[in-house]
């Protein structure tokens, strides 16, 4: 369901004397068109384009899209770009009176160019621009992965209850369970190359530091300790859906996990608002 886009906010990251123009949108049923203009560019230029969506405190990285307008875009195949997002691949439903969009452009390592007379060659990214290709790939996977953290709670919280009778809820459940660990594997996998970069382009032992504790402590800490233990909370609940005990027993089980339940949603939430500070000061600390 897709409600109420009041807002399109534009927070462009210019790099390169490149500028995002023309930004528009509109609703389309269950999807979102995007379309803006990527101008000031050279033709051997190549951008890697992150969008986003803040509804209210929620932030949502748009990961289910088509068209043109997002990804690794070409300069050289002009400068009008479209977007469409499949909103309820990624959410459930997207209403609200404060629903902004954010789109950021930077240079792919490697495609800047100069001119040399009448000739374009290519020649590599200055530092700030290495940073900043960093800087969106790195908090990108980071806030793609708290966002879909957020959903599962919010899943658990919506549905959990149903989920005892519903075979579609229980689904649903599983189905969450696996974007978030789709997101942290992701992030996982990219975890030391980002810390690598983060040495090689700074050379700070402070920010070391703080990309090693924000990795190992934030963002490790609470998927072990907060997060796999949802995992377990699915397996009972799908025990009971199964129908494998006595009515008996199946209440007594039911009231349980209700109460485990209850608990580990009220410990996630508290841990998601920690580690969105522990992001926001390690961005600051990075910005480039």
């Amino acid at each position: 369901m897709v409600g109420r886009l009041l807002g399109l906010v534009l927070l462009p990251m210019v790099v390169a004397g490149q500028k995002i123009e023309n930004l528009r949108h509109e609703a389309f049923g269950s999807d979102v068109v995007i379309q803006y203009q990527l101008t000031g560019t050279r033709p051997s230029q190549q951008f890697l384009v992150k969008a986003i969506c803040q509804n209210g405190t929620q932030t949502i990285a748009l990961n289910h899209t088509e068209g043109n307008g997002v990804g690794r875009v070409r300069a050289q195949d002009g400068p009008d770009r479209q977007i469409v997002w499949h909103v309820t691949d990624d959410v459930p439903e997207l209403v609200g009176d404060h629903i902004t969009f954010t789109l950021t452009a930077v240079p792919v390592e490697g495609s800047a160019a100069v001119s040399r007379g009448a000739e374009e060659v290519a020649a590599p990214l200055s530092l700030a621009d290495r940073r900043a290709v960093l800087y969106n790939e790195l908090t990108g996977q980071t806030d793609t992965y708290l966002e879909q953290v957020y959903n599962e709670v919010t899943a658990f919280k919506n549905f959990g209850e149903r989920a005892f009778e519903s075979r579609t809820d229980l689904i649903r459940l599983d189905q969450q369970i696996q974007r978030t660990n789709e997101a942290y594997e992701k992030l996982l996998l990219n975890k030391e190359p980002f810390k690598q970069r983060i040495r090689s382009l700074w050379g700070n032992e402070k920010l070391n530091a703080d990309a090693d504790q924000f990795f190992s402590r934030s963002l490790d800490q609470m998927h072990r300790t907060f997060l796999l233990p949802f995992n377990e909370t699915l397996r009972q609940i799908n025990d009971v859906a199964s129908g494998k005990f006595k009515p008996r027993e199946r209440t007594e089980r039911i009231q349980r996990i209700r109460i485990e339940l209850e608990i580990r949603i009220s410990q996630l939430l508290a841990e998601i608002e920690s580690v969105k500070g522990d992001a926001k000061g390690f961005y600051t600390n990075l910005r480039y």
